[in-house]
């Protein structure tokens, strides 16, 4: 059985023993590591654009939706700026213009690029941290581990750009953007990724602490996932539940300092309008890098539970 005190503990002593992992979790919040932000923003992405994708008539078109899902399963959101430049191309020809938004497409292409690089070697130290190692340490016994690692990720990419990708083509074969159509797709396709989070978590630590390859993970990982599927089921709800006590807690802490600042706005006080825009941001990346740190070190704790267990 788990131990979700154990987990906090530990969570907690890392924070306050090793400073550093706090810059390297913040990071990582911007990554696929646990692909939550990946799904949800493809997700949105689909339903904001369900017109352009059942309506899309050329390749240009086609390429840049799933430009889109390749870049939103990078880094959480950015594929709209993607179609942001493909719609202002197509709205005003003009030559300027479209160096302009060439330049800026190679600038978003290199940034996506650095950063897929950056999380996920970031995401093995997290992963392999513990209270008191240093990063060149950590980077000396996992450094063999990079590459499967960054595979690894790149089977995540391709398999969710195809999911997405064969939705979208059901979409543009039939001309489909109902609430039905959309309801049905969102659903069997989040029972895949169910799936494949489990799949990839369990992988990633196959790699990182067990120096294995990337079939040899993901074959141990469906047995892992499928051999305890019941007990995966409820780590998931529960963990939900532990996230949603951690949100609640982190609001009613900082709900005073936010009061505070609808207050001097109600006054009159106009620039506290944008400390409290700067404020909530903050609030909310903390909470996130927070949730990730826990998120992690839970699946820690799973992971060698059930390797233990299915010995």
């Amino acid at each position: 059985m788990l131990d979700y005190k154990k987990v906090l503990k530990n969570t907690t002593n890392l924070l306050k023993e090793n400073k550093l992992i706090i810059l390297l979790v913040v990071l990582i919040s911007f990554s696929g590591i646990l692909f939550f932000g990946n799904i949800l923003s493809n997700y949105n992405y689909f339903f904001n654009h369900k017109y352009f994708i059942s309506f899309t008539k050329n390749f240009s078109e086609i390429a840049t939706i799933f430009q889109s899902f390749i870049y939103n399963s990078i880094i959480a959101n950015t594929g709209e700026s993607i179609t942001t430049l493909f719609s202002l191309n197509s709205l005003y020809s003009n030559s300027s213009l479209i160096n302009k938004t060439a330049i800026f497409g190679i600038i978003t292409f290199v940034i996506v690029l650095i950063m897929f690089f950056i999380t996920n070697i970031l995401s093995i130290f997290v992963i392999y941290s513990s209270k008191k190692q240093k990063i060149t340490e950590i980077f000396k016994e996992t450094k063999s581990v990079i590459k499967n690692v960054l595979l690894l990720d790149l089977f995540k990419i391709l398999f969710i750009t195809v999911v997405f990708g064969i939705m979208s083509f059901i979409s543009i074969i039939f001309s489909l953007n109902s609430y039905l159509f959309i309801i049905i797709s969102f659903t069997l396709s989040g029972l895949l990724f169910f799936v494949l989070f489990f799949v990839l978590q369990y992988s990633l630590r196959y790699i990182i602490f067990f120096k294995k390859g990337l079939i040899d993970s993901l074959k141990n990982s469906f047995s892992l996932f499928f051999n305890n599927l019941k007990e995966n089921i409820l780590s998931i709800l529960l963990l939900i539940i532990h996230l949603i006590i951690l949100f609640t807690i982190s609001i009613i802490l900082f709900l005073p300092i936010i009061l505070l600042n609808f207050y001097f706005i109600h006054l009159g006080y106009l620039i506290f309008n944008d400390i409290n825009n700067i404020f909530i941001n903050i609030l909310i990346i903390i909470i996130i890098s927070l949730s990730n740190l826990y998120i992690i070190k839970y699946l820690n704790e799973l992971f060698g539970n059930l390797v233990l267990k299915n010995k």
